[in-house]
This record gives structure tokens, C-alpha cells and sequence, in this order.
């Protein structure tokens, strides 16, 4: 599942206005069934992330594999910087999915903050 972190984000913040006016508890489990979908959704792209870090991970032992043999032609001068490139490109994928996921955890707590806010009575009575 890819991920549209602008847009995932959008109907995220949307979405956290109605919750604290939620009373009844119709309501609070249709809230309730929203936050655990976009829970999911969290960490799935949370796996994304750890597997982006492990290409990450690789790419720089390449890397450095690489520029262990720099200097000996142009060709390898060239792989090296080739992964260098790579390496980098994969550094900053994860350096923003994880400011990305940073701001979306953020968001799910003071969405989950508003719904025990908002169904407190309803929760209290379960």
C-alpha cells in the first residue's frame, strides 16, 4: 500500500473536528471503528517505513563497498558515485516518511484524546 502522507494528513486533521461534539453511542463506535482503520493505515506505513530504512541500510554498505574501490578505475569511480546517489535518494525517502509519520502520530493521539473526551460517558458505561 503506498502512502499519500499530504493527503492521508488532510482528511486527518478534517476529521478530528466532529469528534468532540460526539455524544451518543452510535457515534462513538462509528468513531471508534474510523480511528481503528486509520490506526491500521498508521502501521502499514510504518512497516513501509522500516523497509525503506533496511534499503536504506544496504544501499550504504554498497556504498561503502564502492568507494573502497573508487580510486582503482573510472568505472568503478563511477559505481561508486552511482551509489552514492542512490544511497542518499534512499536517506532522504526516510528521513521525510519518518517526519511524515512523526506528524500523522501526532494527529491519531489528539484524535484518540478527543474521542475518549467525547465518549467518556458512553466508554464509562461499557
Amino acid at each position: 500500500m503506498k502512502f499519500s502522507g499530504l493527503l492521508a494528513f488532510t482528511a486527518l486533521v478534517f476529521s478530528a473536528a466532529p469528534m468532540a461534539q460526539a455524544k451518543t453511542a452510535a457515534e462513538c463506535r462509528q468513531m471508534a471503528v474510523n480511528l481503528n482503520a486509520e490506526k491500521q493505515a498508521y502501521m502499514a506505513d510504518h512497516a513501509e517505513l522500516k523497509t525503506l530504512q533496511e534499503e536504506a541500510e544496504l544501499a550504504g554498505i554498497e556504498y561503502d563497498d564502492a568507494k573502497q574501490t573508487s580510486t582503482w578505475s573510472d568505472g568503478h569511480k563511477a559505481k561508486s558515485d552511482a551509489m552514492q546517489a542512490k544511497f542518499e535518494a534512499l536517506k532522504e525517502d526516510v528521513n521525510t516518511k519518518s517526519e511524515e509519520l512523526v506528524a500523522i502520530q501526532a494527529q491519531l493521539n489528539r484524535q484518540i484524546t478527543l474521542f475518549n473526551q467525547a465518549c467518556s460517558t458512553y466508554l464509562s458505561q461499557d
